[in-house]
């Protein structure tokens, strides 16, 4: 009997000491959320009759979470709407200097009708989310339809009219639209009568929606950018520093500007020596390959134009185009006439590679944007490098000839980069979650922008570079070449956007009104971000090709700026944000796409600033509590079947 006592307890207490184990180990499996906030906003839609709607999405987010974007959508819609919800959480935990990986986002889409999918909804959700890491309410008359990009712009969408129609019935008094975007062409069917019947036409009427919203007592606003649309939905402005402050080094615009005479110097001695060559060709090709040197004639003009300026960035990039064309040109008259000598030219190129890679190996610790391009450069000019050489030198066409000529003038590229980036302050980032978060917004805008294309039955050079750098990032990350892949998918992303807007864009004086607002959205980020001297860089180069109206170059550069500055977020600041009051019509009941009447108060009541506290300190104390009840309550019914057995047996109990 001792020993069956003996062995009972002690079965007691393993099953004691197991449930306390258990139940504790339980709460470090599982995310203790400390809290959370939610929002409900109306996105504008398009049905797939064509008719607009309205639908609702419900925004949160909690903390602490790991960067994981939750989306649930009834009816389904398109993957591309699920990546811009990821894109929306990025931008607005970015600009509200918080931690992307810090949270976790949930996106719930619920419609009465079947909506086309795509990512107009992303700039009303960006703002939903700034609006829970601000905890700030959101004006219930304001509503708005435009993608995110990541670097914060506001994208073109399609359906702007059937929108419009679907807001002004839901009650809204304001309807924020992508600058640009005010004039819209709609098809229009004319029947006409003739002597043996009826004939239809089609024909597209341009609509202007500032003037269509005043009939419908709906406000249009263009908004270039999500803090321009932070005026209108929280009454707040975003001040920018002014670009008074925006000054460059002097001492690197001297090495800019020995860079760009060095590659006009360098591409004048082969022009010349190409118009030599060029005069030794036959008639009948000097009369194919005439417009082709008189361009590159043209280009070098163009450069020396830009020296002579003063406009030292713009001609430094420039000169390394121009140089380009100029080593191509040359090599190709020379194997026309068979006096390229592709031996020594290999050597050549393999020297230069052999000396560029030492000189990487050996930066230092520490990144900055410049030397993340200047690693790019070097992938791209060694992949494209192997696979020419894999192909017989008899075999080489014009087009690998130009394909060499790229990479001489990338490597070329790459180390006069390195050199002004080690000018440059580094800072720590981590490598990888840039890289993984990068690619998914590279992934999605590229995608987009591929589908865009293909819907509208064209493309644009914009949106093949975009798809090119893409496949080189992956590739380089795939060799463990992982800063290399950082610039390139800010490159792909930069190019998607452009291209986006290009598909858009009809005139010169709409590409003036974009640029105008990323300039403004750079000053803001040049507030939140550790890379001032980079930020510098790509002001002063954007403003040098608003100068000669190079408008998608100076796009190019500020979208670059504002996408490096994202992933070198300083810790320590946070946006400058002016309380301001923004005149909107009055508040007026309005009614929700379910057709029931609701005050523009209680519309933005849905928990938008309610937060839901748990200690967890108090929890893991229950967690404890709880293990030890469920222990004993396991022991004592396991002493209760011991003792209940013993009895039938007729055995005493001798405790």
């Amino acid at each position: 009997m001792q020993y069956l006592r003996l062995v009972s307890s002690m079965l007691v207490f393993l099953i004691i000491l197991s449930a306390i184990f258990m139940v504790n180990a339980y709460p470090a499996n599982i995310t203790i959320h400390t809290f959370r906030k939610s929002v409900v906003v109306y996105a504008p839609a398009v049905t797939r009759s064509g008719e607009g709607a309205v639908l609702r999405v419900n925004l949160t987010i909690v903390y602490p979470g790991s960067g994981m974007v939750y989306f649930s959508a009834r009816p389904l819609v398109e993957p591309d709407t699920q990546a811009t919800a990821r894109i929306a959480a990025y931008v607005a935990s970015t600009v509200t200097g918080q931690n992307f990986y810090s949270y976790d986002y949930y996106v719930v889409m619920t419609s009465n009708s079947l909506v086309v999918g795509g990512p107009s909804a992303g700039g009303l959700m960006t703002i939903g989310f700034i609006s829970l890491f601000l905890n700030k309410t959101l004006n219930p008359n304001v509503t708005m339809t435009g993608m995110i990009n990541p670097d914060g712009s506001i994208g073109p969408v399609g359906g702007l009219l059937g929108k419009l129609h679907a807001v002004a019935k839901s009650g809204f008094k304001v309807f924020l639209i992508p600058v640009g975007q005010r004039i819209v062409y709609v098809e229009k069917r004319i029947v006409k009568r003739v002597l043996w019947g009826y004939y239809e036409t089609i024909k597209y009427v341009p609509v202007d929606l500032v003037k269509e919203g005043e009939k419908l007592n709906v406000t249009v606003i263009e908004v270039g950018n999500i803090f321009d649309a932070m005026k209108y939905f929280l009454g707040v402005n975003v001040k920018p520093i002014k670009s008074s402050k925006i000054i460059m080094n002097n001492t690197v615009l001297n090495i800019i500007d020995k860079f760009a005479w060095e590659n006009y110097v360098r591409s004048m001695n082969l022009f010349n020596e190409s118009k030599k060559l060029f005069n030794q060709l036959d008639l009948f090709t000097r009369i194919q390959l005439y417009d082709q040197i008189k361009n590159v004639e043209k280009m070098n003009y163009q450069l020396k134009q830009l020296i002579d300026e003063n406009l030292s960035i713009a001609s430094f990039i420039y000169s390394n185009k121009v140089l380009k064309e100029n080593i191509y040109i040359n090599w190709l008259y020379k194997s026309i006439l068979g006096k390229l000598n592709l031996e020594n030219t290999i050597s050549m190129i393999n020297e230069t590679i052999k000396d560029l890679h030492d000189k990487l190996s050996t930066t230092g610790p520490g990144l900055n944007p410049l030397l993340i391009e200047s690693h790019g450069l070097y992938f791209q000019a060694l992949t494209n490098y192997i696979e020419l050489l894999s192909k017989n030198n008899a075999s080489f066409t014009t087009g690998d000839i130009e394909k060499l000529a790229d990479v001489a003038v990338k490597l070329y590229f790459s180390d006069q980069l390195l050199n002004i980036s080690s000018m440059f302050s580094k800072k720590y980032i981590n490598i990888t979650d840039s890289f993984m978060t990068l690619y998914s917004l590279s992934d999605s805008v590229v995608s987009y922008a591929y589908s865009l294309a293909n819907d509208i039955g064209g493309g644009n050079q914009y949106i093949v570079e975009a798809l090119n750098y893409f496949q080189d990032a992956i590739n380089a990350y795939t060799t463990n070449y992982t800063v290399a892949s950082i610039g390139l998918l800010i490159d792909s992303i930069v190019y998607a956007d452009i291209g986006i807007e290009t598909l858009f864009i009809q005139n010169n004086t709409v590409y003036s009104n974009i640029t105008m607002y990323l300039m403004r959205e750079h000053l803001i980020y040049y507030n939140l971000t550790t890379i001032k001297d980079y930020m510098n860089y790509t002001f002063m180069a954007s403003n040098q090709y608003m100068y000669i109206n190079d408008y998608v170059d100076s796009m190019y550069t500020l979208l670059k700026g504002i996408m490096y500055a994202s992933i070198f977020m300083s810790n320590n600041t946070s946006l400058n944000i002016v309380e301001n009051t923004v005149f909107l019509p009055s508040s007026t009941p309005v009614n929700n796409p379910n057709n029931r009447t609701e005050t523009p108060t209680s519309r933005s009541t849905s928990n938008s600033t309610r937060i839901n506290e748990i200690n967890t300190n108090i929890q893991d104390t229950v967690y404890y509590v709880l293990g030890l009840i469920t222990g004993f309550a396991l022991g004592l019914i396991t002493y209760y079947i011991y003792s209940v057995t013993k009895r039938k047996k007729g055995e005493s109990l001798n405790i």
